[in-house]
């Protein structure tokens, strides 16, 4: 009866490695660097016109909060703090925000590029709103091959700790193609 339990149990182990092994569906448009495994839970968003990117997203249960996560891309010949600089400063553009940075960090991608991430959270107010809310914010910058440069930028409630460890985690799958 010991016999039976223990290959029962090896067994179970066996499949759930195998269950977490399981490829994603790897994201990456045609004439893009870029490819990953997009966040656990989080949907695909349609992108605009003339975008390379869409984005993704998950609404909290109640339908009142949403964690996005935005992916720009371009080839604009500046270097990439001032691109980062940028897009940070476009993101906090429609938010009054008291904001403090929490931790930066280098990331690596699946293959091998260095980028950086920068951590913040913020008592965020968007305009027309009088509520303020905790928010977290994750910034990730990639520089690839031939100047292209990749900015995600993450936002989520500060409340849900969840989505942080989901985003991190498809971080960790981002491969920057080779042109």
């Amino acid at each position: 009866m010991r016999q039976i339990s223990i290959l029962f149990t090896f067994l179970l182990l066996i499949t759930a490695s195998l269950a977490a092994q399981q490829p994603c569906k790897q994201y990456g448009p045609v004439g893009s660097v870029l490819a990953f495994c997009p966040p656990a839970g989080m949907a695909a968003v349609k992108k605009n016109p003339g975008e390379v990117h869409g984005g993704f997203a998950k609404a909290s249960a109640d339908g009142k909060e949403a964690s996005v996560l935005v992916i720009i891309e371009t080839t604009l010949a500046v270097s990439l703090g001032e691109f980062g600089y940028e897009m940070i400063k476009q993101a906090y553009a429609d938010t009054e925000i008291d904001s403090i940075l929490v931790s930066v960090g280098e990331i690596e991608s699946a293959n091998g590029v260095r980028g950086l991430r920068l951590a913040f959270v913020a008592d965020a107010q968007q305009q027309g709103n009088t509520t303020k809310e905790k928010m977290g914010r994750i910034f990730y910058l990639y520089e690839g091959p031939k100047g292209a440069k990749l900015f995600f930028n993450a936002q989520f409630p500060a409340s849900d700790t969840t989505v942080e460890a989901a985003i991190d985690n498809a971080m960790k799958t981002v491969k920057i193609k080779k042109l």
